[in-house]
């Protein structure tokens, strides 16, 4: 791993944006790696403001005989004006997309002061590193948006027990109705979510 391939930070974001990106075309997560309380801000592609638009350009069929003429006689001046108006997408800007949830990560008896904070995006590896001491525990969250399997992963790891430092709960908003499984450790529990439900899964 190349220094140059490496975002490092020495504190956790304060706001939304100041959090380390990932994604993979379709799903986004934003980090901003916060110690006690991690909130991650998910996005995903179909999730936008108004209702979906034909876009397509009634001009574009008509005028390329055109566009190309023009171009043929060397007017790229004209043909580019003319491709701006007529190939363009009308209208010219797609709807904002909207966060599609929160996914909020609790950690119980974890408000000790901290050592040794940073935070990495590592760019070629596509994965986002947290890591600090407390309590003498040097602890470690690594997460990235796998393209194959279409998920986000989030692994969490210590160099002691983690007995006294737990995750206590995991906040998540479902996208859609489906049966979701929440692993900690050896613990597996299984909840069926509606679309919009805003639920909280203890340990």
């Amino acid at each position: 791993m190349k220094a140059s391939d490496t975002i490092t930070l020495k504190r956790p974001g304060r706001r939304w944006d100041d959090g380390l990106p990932l994604g993979n075309g379709r799903l986004g997560l934003m980090t901003p790696g916060k110690v006690n309380e991690e909130t991650i801000v998910v996005n995903e592609e179909t999730l936008w403001y108004g209702p979906a638009r034909i876009r397509r350009n009634p001009d574009g069929r008509e005028q390329i005989g055109e566009i190309r003429r023009l171009l043929m006689e060397g007017s790229v001046e004209k043909a580019s004006f003319l491709a701006k108006m007529a190939l363009t997408s009308t209208p010219k800007y797609n709807n904002p997309y909207q966060p599609a949830g929160d996914l909020r990560l609790c950690f119980m008896g974890h408000n000790a002061p901290v050592q040794e904070y940073r935070r990495c995006l590592l760019l070629s590896e596509g994965v986002a590193l947290v890591e600090y001491t407390m309590n003498g525990v040097r602890y470690r969250r690594e997460m990235f948006v796998s393209m194959a399997y279409q998920v986000g992963v989030i692994r969490l790891t210590a160099d002691m027990s983690w007995k006294n430092h737990r995750l206590e709960e995991c906040l998540v908003t479902a996208l859609e109705d489906c049966e979701a499984e929440f692993v900690y450790g050896e613990e597996r529990k299984k909840k069926v979510l509606r679309a919009g439900e805003r639920t909280a899964v203890r340990f």
